[in-house]
């Protein structure tokens, strides 16, 4: 169950988003760095097998929600909409995959 949350790839979104979150005043940097994690952390979960929901539904969350905080809106809702038009997102987690595409088109 943990080996995707110990994916290098996993590891290295979660140092690039805190990188991100303590960036001052460069708001482009910062932008690029949560992208750069929004695509790791997306890669991981498009591997996680769909009979692993919970899992994926992590993953796909956080991925969506990096993709929003670096205003990539349209990669966020493009992930989003792959995740939920497929299997492996179910109750919860789909619920609030749904609730941050809502909350990001309304931030646009």
């Amino acid at each position: 169950m943990s080996d995707f949350f110990d994916d290098p790839r996993s590891r290295r979104s979660e140092e690039l988003a805190h990188q991100a979150e303590r960036t001052r005043g460069d708001v482009a940097e910062c932008e690029r760095l949560f992208a750069e994690a929004a695509e790791l952390e997306e890669a991981v979960a498009r591997e996680v097998p769909t009979t692993e929901t919970r899992i994926r539904g992590v993953l796909a969350i956080s991925a969506v929600a990096l993709w929003l905080k670096a205003r990539r809106f349209d990669l966020a809702q493009r992930a989003a909409a792959d995740f939920l038009k497929g299997r492996g997102i179910e109750g919860q987690d789909r619920a609030d995959l749904e609730s941050l595409i809502s909350s990001g088109a309304k931030a646009r």
